[in-house]
């Protein structure tokens, strides 16, 4: 039965997506890394029992996976290591968050450590005004996206009703200090996930979270105005409550694609 749900969503996204040939999701727990793998924590890549900051890099290592599907598990986190080791020398720390820049950094350091010479490039924030559009989102390439995840507007508290304390914190991109928090209530942050395919005709994409990774996960693109600045927005749509599913909120958060990592053969 699995099986056959499987290939019923693959066959939703038509001859669209032709890169790179996507391994059955049964086999996705077993080649893609969880960027809160306990053995990253027990080989100290992750500092003491601190939260994972490892979105950026693990899309990065799982893109690379997707193309060889032969890394253990084993290598997958020495080449993480290693590639972070020489940000960290070009005086990025991986583990503070990446914004998209910092990540072509890093993709190109496993391109050193692999023996590659890919050029890079992208849309969206941070590329020099090049607008994002649905149309590339929905592009036959794969792609890191920088998504920003934020709760949905709340309604104006009447004076003298006290707030509870705060309950979410950002994750990757956290030294992107560009968001304030109007309300303390407020869940913002970024994270970033690989794209592996997409649908023009219903506007879906496929695509791997380095949170839930055993998993292809699936959302809507729609352009929506945000409420807070009244200026059209990408937002993802989740299919399911399992989709994004990692993060406190769950489907009441808000998800905008803010940019879209490629790389040239």
């Amino acid at each position: 039965m699995r099986l056959i749900l499987f290939l019923i969503l693959l066959f939703s996204f038509p001859p669209v997506f032709a890169v790179l040939e996507l391994p059955h999701e049964g086999q996705l727990p077993a080649l893609m890394l969880n960027q809160n793998d306990e053995e990253l924590y027990l080989r100290g890549v992750i500092p003491g029992k601190g939260p994972s900051s490892l979105c950026g890099p693990t899309s990065a290592l799982n893109w690379l996976q997707l193309e060889k599907k032969s890394l253990s598990k084993s290598q997958q986190i020495d080449l993480l290591e290693q590639a972070a080791a020489i940000s960290l020398s070009q005086g990025t720390n991986v583990h503070h968050g990446l914004i998209e820049p910092q990540l072509i950094q890093y993709l190109q350091n496993l391109d050193r450590l692999t023996g590659q010479n890919h050029t890079y490039h992208g849309k969206g924030r941070h590329f020099g005004g090049v607008e994002l559009t649905v149309d590339d989102l929905l592009s036959a390439e794969p792609q890191i996206l920088l998504l920003r995840y934020d709760s949905r507007p709340r309604p104006q508290v009447p004076a003298g009703r006290g707030r509870g304390p705060r309950d979410g914190f950002g994750r990757d991109g956290g030294r992107d200090m560009g968001i304030p928090i109007l309300d303390e209530n407020e869940i913002r942050g970024f994270h970033f996930v690989l794209k592996v395919a997409a649908n023009s005709d219903t506007q879906e994409i496929l695509f791997i979270d380095p949170e839930n990774p055993g998993r292809y996960s699936r959302a809507r693109l729609e352009v929506r105005t945000n409420p807070r600045n009244q200026k059209p927005e990408l937002r993802l749509l989740p299919h399911t409550s399992k989709d994004l599913s990692s993060f406190t909120g769950g489907g009441m958060l808000l998800w905008t694609a803010l940019s879209a990592i490629e790389k040239n053969p």
